[in-house]
């Protein structure tokens, strides 16, 4: 028998007796671990362990997309041994490799993201379940998708695909059919580790940030390129990743944005590999394709931009990329499967509703847009420096665009706004990696001094015109910022205390901390259609109520309800000059015996 296929037939038996085996002793967690360092072993494309196995789950990540759609119409669901037997069956058709170790310019990208990764992940470390959850409590869409994460888990596969069986769970259309590929590996993950519910949830949150920090240090480094002396690279990376510690992107995971997070991260690997292509040029389409098709999956908004870039990036090299209109003929109906499956895409008006997310930092955006510029122009003739400005440029005008349509429409920049500067602060950071190539040595110096200045000013001063004192991240990192205590502890007193029954509306704190509880609460308990009406009337941003407001809600419940309440002097119902919360709550009791009870959770 030929070496190839005896390496071929063994590597087929491995690929199914190691899930197997793994399976059977209980130990599937191993299974992600080992599928990363089979795919990094069979990468032809890099060299280095980094650049492999960046690139390496940036392509997994793709393939997950992909496989997600077949694993939500197979019967299986996600069982462990078929998914990753699969997988590495298709691995075992490549010959592995032993990648090089790295030089030093692959060790700042480590020990930055390290360093970012260790200091952010502190606060969680040092927190229970409780802390946690209120550090992250006052993102109120952590409730819409921790509930579509928990509806996918609940189907075993996408919840746009099951919508009638992931109903009872989660009851929102709308929210069933957002783009889901990450709480699709959320939930992948969770079963396959053992894991689940709302911790595994948020920690999986903190490792999508980690994730997003990696690729951008890797595609500063990837655009510096090899020429690029190690202190020039340092000299680079260290604001680069004070940005990302202390800057805008540290909000997206704290207001609870996952899947944005992992598309900020696919489009710095995209903007990498774009800008100076893997050795080989399948590997390079196929990578750009999954990381389109991720990015797509993930999150569609930034994917008329990135995707127009790499579009006008393949039409120029078309005679260099084999099988390049092969690949995009397959990939392009993928690219489209997620926002036909969204209607709410398919609005007009979406665009220029409003959102939670936190105002972007104006003052450093226009900073970083300058330093990206002058960067750019100073090593322009720079083949892969021409690239990233491509994709700048594409980014730009989409922002341009949009700014113009909600001027137009609503007279200022809303929520989406804010969502397309992300995108242009990581392909600005994306494009520092350009000063790196610049050969004045003796220019460093002042560089450093204004690097140092500008990580201080980050970590000093917040708000989007720095009328703070202490960033967001830096607060984050020296355990200040606590968050909604009140409403991460109510939210899992409801869960632990009153994981059935009637309906727990929370009514003992803040506007705020009362909404997020009963929602949150409800989302634990699979409750969300029977605390709809209640989560309507505790909408912080709504009037006060009147007693009547709360009788229509008491109407609209299918069943029994219970109120929490404790405190006489807590008037964030009705309004100060309004009676309590109590005061309501036993008004309703007296009038409605048979269907209000009243409560106070033990702390």
């Amino acid at each position: 028998m030929p070496l190839t296929a005896r390496r071929f037939l063994i590597g087929i038996t491995l690929a199914w007796a190691i899930p197997l085996g793994t399976h059977a002793v209980g130990l599937d967690l191993v299974l992600p671990v080992l599928l990363v360092a089979a795919l990094v072993a069979v990468q032809r494309g890099a060299t280095t362990l980094l650049d492999r196995t960046v690139l390496a789950l940036g392509q997994l990540f793709g393939a997950v997309c992909v496989g997600g759609l077949v694993i939500s119409w197979w019967p299986w669901g996600f069982n462990p041994v078929l998914i990753f037997g699969t997988a590495f069956t298709v691995v075992a058709a490549r010959t592995p490799t032993r990648p090089r170790l790295g030089d030093r310019r692959d060790a700042l990208v480590v020990l930055g993201w390290l360093a970012v990764t260790v200091l952010v992940a502190v606060p969680f470390v040092a927190r229970d379940r409780v802390g946690r959850l209120a550090l992250m409590a006052p993102g109120e869409d952590l409730i819409r998708h921790f509930g579509l994460y928990d509806a996918i888990g609940h189907v075993q596969g996408y919840a746009f695909l099951h919508i009638d069986q992931a109903k009872p769970v989660m009851p929102d259309v709308g929210i069933l059919t957002y783009p889901q590929a990450t709480h699709f590996l959320y939930a992948l993950l969770g079963r396959v580790v053992g894991q689940g519910g709302l911790d595994w949830f948020l920690w999986c949150e903190l490792g999508s940030f980690s994730f997003l920090v990696l690729a951008v240090l890797w595609a500063v480094r990837r655009v510096a390129g090899p020429g690029a002396a190690p202190l020039a690279h340092a000299l680079v990376l260290a604001p680069v990743a004070a940005y990302l510690l202390f800057g805008d992107l540290v909000a997206v995971f704290t207001r609870d944005f996952p899947n944005e997070l992992l598309a900020l991260a696919l489009v710095a690997l995209l903007t990498a590999v774009l800008a100076r292509p893997l050795h080989r040029t399948g590997e390079q389409v196929l990578t750009v394709c999954a990381l389109l098709v991720g990015l797509s999956f993930a999150y569609y908004l930034y994917l008329p931009p990135i995707g127009l870039a790499a579009l006008i990036w393949a039409i120029a090299r078309r005679r260099r990329l084999r099988w390049w209109l092969l690949a995009g003929l397959i990939t392009a109906p993928l690219l489209v499967v997620m926002p036909l499956a969204n209607p709410t895409a398919q609005q007009g008006t979406v665009l220029v509703v409003p959102g939670t997310a936190l105002e972007v930092d104006r003052p450093v955006l226009a900073v970083l847009l300058v330093a990206a510029i002058i960067g750019l122009v100073a090593v322009r003739r720079a083949p892969a420096v021409r690239v990233v400005s491509l994709i700048f440029a594409c980014v730009l005008a989409a922002d341009v665009i949009l700014a113009i349509y909600q001027l137009v429409v609503v007279g200022r920049t809303v929520y989406y706004f804010e969502k397309l500067l992300h995108l242009l602060i990581v392909v600005m950071l994306v494009a520092l990696g350009a000063v790196a190539r610049r050969r004045q040595p003796v220019r460093f110096f002042r560089f450093a001094a204004v690097s140092a200045i500008v990580c201080a000013l980050l970590a000093a001063l917040g708000g989007p015109y720095h009328t703070k004192l202490g960033s967001d991240g830096l607060k984050l990192v020296l355990l200040v910022e606590k968050g909604s205590p009140d409403a991460g502890r109510d939210t899992i007193a409801i869960a632990e205390q009153y994981p059935s029954g009637p309906v727990v509306v929370d009514l003992m704190h803040t506007r705020y901390a009362n909404y997020f509880a009963t929602a949150c609460g409800a989302a634990l308990r699979r409750d969300v259609a029977a605390a709809a009406p209640w989560v309507a009337l505790l909408w912080p941003n709504a009037p006060y109520r009147t007693y009547a407001d709360i009788e229509n809600a008491l109407t609209a419940s299918p069943g029994p309800v219970r109120l929490l309440v404790s405190d006489p002097s807590v008037h964030t119902l009705a309004g100060p000059n309004g009676p309590s919360n109590l005061d309501l709550a036993q008004r309703l009791a007296a009038e409605h015996p048979d269907k209000v009870l009243l409560s106070a959770p033990v702390r």
